[in-house]
């Protein structure tokens, strides 16, 4: 037999099963607590006393209900507020009925419901107590979360909606059973102007009492659930974001603008960092020398993103040569082990503290992110715009474990550095051990010089290959001369007469620093001495202009590499390159040490490199369209070209401001560049034969920026 559904006096459906405690169903028939009415309709001071006295008495269930029929009669202003109080009543049932994950969510669905509404500039109905109400919820949810729903008592499961609980108030020990009285009037369900009673509004007879007891309602207990909030708060998806931020981007942040802690290490300055680490677990220190040239320091292998790095300026030479000249046990290695390791410690230090700046930050732009995404949450959802104090508790705690989080990675990443480094470093006896081996200085070779005030070393460009032949008083080139095709406006030729003074020429076509200034050097059949070896048999030599680079690089292979093919910007060239730029900043170091330690200690300028093309291609010139069946250049050659030539720059330019000498940069006019001054070309063509060198301008142009150089004041460096 089918049961016909209940249905009330308008014939809508309803459900009329008796119901437990609760608020389970029960069969039709049996026995259960009493109903709150569908069509109850109380003041919100009534629903407020009548839901107190329902959880007072066990009934959290029925207290929904009253509370749920108050969310729907209320105004725009207020139904917010209801609807969040009735979802905490339902969150109350489900812990009583021993459900710990829905008692969870919706009692801190509730809670949030109710601190959204307060930010509302409309007064709080019935006198309720929300501050207290919303920390009791807050408590009771972490605890349920944490112990489950099984512990909790009834007097938990009583908040105090008004506070205080008033002077005679009651608990029942156990809800009353039963259902409504057969035959019992039909109670008056408008009860809007009645005042509180300790009884149900429709009629219903209070539960039995028991001894009053004290009711203390739970404040947040900050040792237990605070730990559990971070650990909630450290999962969260803005949490967890803002971490992976501060990992990746961050800690390299951080490395890179630390700045190095300064330490003297056999004898030498040592700047002691970290390298910007690269995509690896795991990776070699690293050495940086003079400019922009880098090595691996293979010896010291570390895990994470800390990878020390090493920066030593210009060399110094002890007295007795031994930690820089060959790999001699010192009775300081140990000590210079230590030295490192400290330094390294305050970089790490300063880092730390950097890390812990960026996480600050980093939470800064997370919470502001939180709140842009709160009030657009709200704008949705039609509330008014959600105050900052709602989200104080939250990024409190994402600031906290950003932090801790931060500093425990770096602590981490430290520990793996520093053991890392020490092993490495255990090894290195001396200076050799961390850069390689330096060749002797050149000896003093040829006769005695005297009467000159300065010299000019360097290779092509400063011998002015391609002019007119430099002739001896009875009109003879001497074989030197002629291979090293010097001539008589070189740079030499042309400071002399702009200073008025003797200079000595020793520069050499196709002269490097290794082959050429510091050893010797065989040209065209004739072995040339090495020119610093030259330079220490000068007596009183005041000045030194010193011209090199692109020889050392091989810069004409390149320029024929980027002539005659359609590209030149492969892996291949490019590592060539670097091989060879980090081989000329060793030579660089060592060939200024030389010049550092000159007799007399003569004023150095050093020339950089001029670029020999013009910023912009120009498809009519016929230096840029190269040999006839070659691809010539374009604009991508023509940018990779200048970007080598100011690396190949900035190895001279840092060098020289680490010794304390002088640069001169020429401003020669490009090829196929306007006629800026009515002169002739500064620089030949490829139709002459020795392309890309200067002309007799440029000549002067390079030299009249060294003699402007040694007249403006000497620089200070690292002595």
């Amino acid at each position: 037999m089918t049961r016909s559904r209940d249905r009330d006096d308008r014939g809508r459906a309803r459900n009329a099963r008796p119901r437990d405690a609760a608020g389970r169903p029960l069969p039709h028939g049996a026995p259960g607590v009493e109903r709150v009415p569908e069509d109850l309709v109380l003041s919100p001071a009534d629903a407020v006393t009548e839901a107190q006295r329902l959880l007072d008495s066990g009934l959290p269930f029925n207290a929904h209900e009253i509370l749920e029929g108050a969310w729907k009669d209320a105004g725009d202003d207020t139904r917010d507020l209801w609807r969040a109080l009735a979802q905490l009543a339902v969150g109350l049932t489900h812990a009583q009925r021993g459900n710990a994950r829905g008692a969870v969510a919706l009692l801190r669905r509730g809670a949030e419901g109710v601190r959204l509404w307060r930010v509302l500039d409309v007064a709080v109905p019935a006198g309720l107590d929300l501050d207290g109400l919303v920390a009791h919820t807050d408590a009771l949810a972490d605890d349920v979360e944490r112990d489950g729903a099984g512990t909790v008592t009834a007097t938990r499961l009583a908040p105090r909606l008004r506070g205080t609980r008033a002077p005679g108030s009651l608990i029942a020990a156990r809800p009353r059973a039963g259902s409504h009285p057969p035959g019992s009037p039909t109670p008056p369900h408008d009860v809007r102007d009645s005042g509180p009673s300790p009884g149900p509004p429709w009629g219903r007879a209070p539960p039995p009492r028991v001894p009053p007891r004290t009711l203390t309602v739970a404040a947040r207990p900050t040792s237990r659930s605070w730990p559990r909030a971070l650990l909630r708060e450290a999962r969260s998806l803005p949490t967890l974001a803002l971490l992976g931020l501060i990992a990746v981007v961050g800690v390299p942040l951080v490395i890179l603008l630390t700045p190095e802690n300064h330490v003297e290490v056999f004898g030498q300055d040592v700047g002691v960092g970290a390298r910007v680490p690269p995509l690896t677990l795991s990776g070699p220190a690293q050495i940086a020398q003079l400019g922009n040239a880098e090595f691996d320091l293979t010896t010291v292998q570390v895990w994470g993103p800390i990878r020390p790095r090493l920066s030593i300026g210009p060399l110094k030479r002890p007295a007795d040569n031994g930690p820089v000249l060959g790999p001699h046990t010192v009775d300081g290695a140990g000590d210079a082990v230590r030295d490192l390791g400290e330094g390294f410690v305050t970089w790490y230090l300063w880092g730390a503290a950097g890390i812990v700046l960026v996480a600050l930050l980093g939470s800064g732009l997370m919470a502001t992110a939180r709140l842009l995404l709160a009030l657009r949450r709200t704008r949705t959802r039609r509330y008014r715009p959600v105050h900052w104090d709602d989200l104080a508790g939250p990024i409190g705690r994402m600031t906290v474990v950003a932090v801790t989080a931060s500093v425990l990675l770096w602590a981490g990443a430290g520990v793996a550095a520093l053991h890392g480094t020490l092993t490495g470093l255990g090894r290195v006896t001396s200076l050799t051990d961390l850069v390689g081996a330096a060749t002797v200085t050149p000896s003093p070779v040829g006769p005695a010089v005297t009467g000159v005030a300065g010299a000019v070393i360097g290779d092509s460009r400063a011998a002015r290959i391609g002019g007119p032949p430099l002739r001896q008083d009875d009109g003879t080139v001497t074989d030197e001369d002629r291979a090293c095709g010097r001539s008589t406006d070189s740079t030499a030729a042309e400071l002399a007469r702009l200073r008025g003074e003797d200079v000595l020429n020793l520069a050499c076509a196709g002269a490097g620093v290794a082959t050429g200034l510091r050893g010797p050097q065989l040209r065209e059949g004739v072995t040339v001495d090495p020119q610093v070896g030259r330079l220490k048999q000068v007596r009183n030599l005041q000045w030194v202009v010193v011209a090199v680079g692109p020889n050392d690089l091989a810069w004409s292979d390149f320029l024929l590499y980027c002539y005659g093919l359609a590209t030149c910007d492969d892996r291949l060239s490019d590592g060539e390159f670097e091989s060879r730029l980090a081989g000329f900043a060793r030579d660089v170091g060592a060939l200024f040490t030389d010049l550092d330690t000159l007799p007399g200690r003569p004023r150095v300028v050093v020339t950089l490199s001029y670029d020999p093309f013009p910023a912009r291609f120009d498809p009519t010139c016929a230096d840029m369209r190269g040999p006839a069946g070659t691809p010539g250049l374009d604009q991508a050659k023509l940018d990779l070209l200048a970007e080598r030539n100011r690396r190949l720059n900035d190895v001279l330019a840092d060098g020289a401001a680490r010794f304390g000498f002088s640069t001169a940069a020429p401003a020669l006019a490009p090829l196929c560049d306007p006629d800026r001054d009515r002169m002739p070309p500064d620089i030949m063509g490829l139709a002459t034969p020795d392309p890309f060198h200067p002309t007799a301008v440029g000549s002067l142009r390079i030299a009249a920026s060294a003699a402007t150089a040694l007249a403006g004041p000497r620089p200070t460096g690292t002595p």
